[in-house]
This record gives C-alpha cells, structure tokens and sequence, in this order.
C-alpha cells in the first residue's frame, strides 16, 4: 500500500520534468498548485478508500478464518464425541460376549454332568 506520506514525497521529488505538461500553467502558478492540491487529495482519497476497503476485507477474512476454525474445532469435538460412544459400544458388547460365553460354558458343564450321570446337575438347570 502506499502512504500519503510516500506518494507526497514522490510528487515533490518527481520535479516539473516528470509531471504532466498539461497540469502546468504557465500564466499564473497558483492555479497549478491548486490544481495540484485538487488531484494530490483526489488521490489521497482513492487511497485512503483502498487502504479502507483492503482493512474492511482483512477483518471479513480473518473472521472467517476465526468461524472456518471454530467449525473444524467443533467436528473434531463432536468426532472424539463418537469415537469414545462407539469405544464405550464396543466395550458393553465385549463384556456382554464374555458374560454371555461364561454361562454357556457353566451350561455345557452341568449338561456333561448331567450326562456323565451327576442327578444334581440335571435338577440345576
């Protein structure tokens, strides 16, 4: 971006030789400097809009950077939510396996017993 400051020092520095012929009025200096003065601060406006335009842009981008963030914070959030649920599933089942496994071996030996000729065994179950 270019500063006030820079672009008057560019225009004092740039000399008669580098400024536009037609600006230049031979008759009378004063209405060269005002016309000088005019198009110095026409400038400064435009650039003072840009420099306005390019802050307003920067805010917008960076509170979507700060939205876009809160976004993948909150997926994340909610990813490691049902990888501990599912974690959490899986262990449940798990235990229900081995509960459930557990009775049907205890089951398989009161039958053999049963079979093997231990009446107790076959009241049990």
């Amino acid at each position: 971006m270019i500063s006030a400051l820079t672009l008057s020092a560019a225009l004092l520095m740039s000399g008669p030789a580098l400024q536009d012929p037609v600006l230049q009025d031979p008759a009378g200096q004063d209405s060269g400097d005002a016309e000088t003065h005019r198009l110095n601060a026409e400038v400064l406006a435009r650039l003072q809009a840009a420099d306005a335009a390019d802050a307003q842009a920067r805010a917008e981008y960076e509170a979507s950077e700060r939205a876009r963030e809160a976004r993948i914070a909150e997926a994340e959030a909610e990813a490691a939510r049902q990888r501990a649920q599912w974690e959490t599933t899986q262990a449940e089942y798990r235990a229900e396996r081995a509960a459930w496994e557990a009775r049907n071996a205890r089951w398989r030996e009161q039958v053999a017993a049963c079979e093997a000729g231990n009446r107790a065994a076959c009241d049990a179950y």
